[in-house]
């Protein structure tokens, strides 16, 4: 692919792509000027892997996976404990549960403290709204790995409630 063909595709990809991985980003870490730079960063490592896509999966799936991997990597590289904003934790993952008696902040604390890989699948499946076999390719794990950190997810959103009295989620 030359880099004319390059150029466009790129101009393409990030007409259709970027605010979603822009929204992505702020979501995540809940800083739009880091948010940005991340988002370029997504953009830079696209174009210089354009001539190695197949096509084996949607492009919008192989930039988000280039996504996830630039935001592990930028977790690792600042040690951010908190990866998600808790003022932005979209209705989605909510799973459609908001007794009128508790506030937000406790799903907020819940989702804080859930670990990682349960964070990414919970997001992925209600704020993204993939399929577990998209999340499998997007995160290259077995779909079952995927079902069962949902289910873990969901079981630990469900403890952390019963444990502060709250029933029926």
């Amino acid at each position: 692919m030359d880099d004319y063909k390059r150029t466009k595709k790129l101009e393409e990809f990030m007409n259709l792509y970027s605010r979603k991985i822009f929204n992505f980003f702020n979501y995540a870490i809940g800083n739009k000027e880091e948010a940005k730079d991340l988002v370029q960063d997504v953009f830079l490592k696209v174009y210089k892997s354009l001539p190695k896509f197949r096509g084996d999966s949607s492009p919008y799936t192989w930039i988000y996976k280039i996504a996830i991997n630039t935001l592990r990597n930028y977790i690792r590289q600042k040690k951010i404990k908190k990866i998600f904003s808790l003022e932005k934790i979209p209705e989605e993952i909510q799973m459609g549960y908001d007794p009128p008696s508790r506030p937000h902040s406790l799903l907020y604390d819940a989702f804080k403290e859930m670990p990682q890989d349960l964070k990414e699948v919970i997001l992925l499946y209600y704020y993204e709204e993939y399929g577990t076999k998209e999340i499998s390719e997007i995160l290259d794990i077995p779909e079952g790995t995927v079902k069962s950190r949902l289910y873990r997810a969901r079981e630990f959103i469900k403890n952390y409630f019963e444990k502060r009295g709250i029933y029926g989620v």
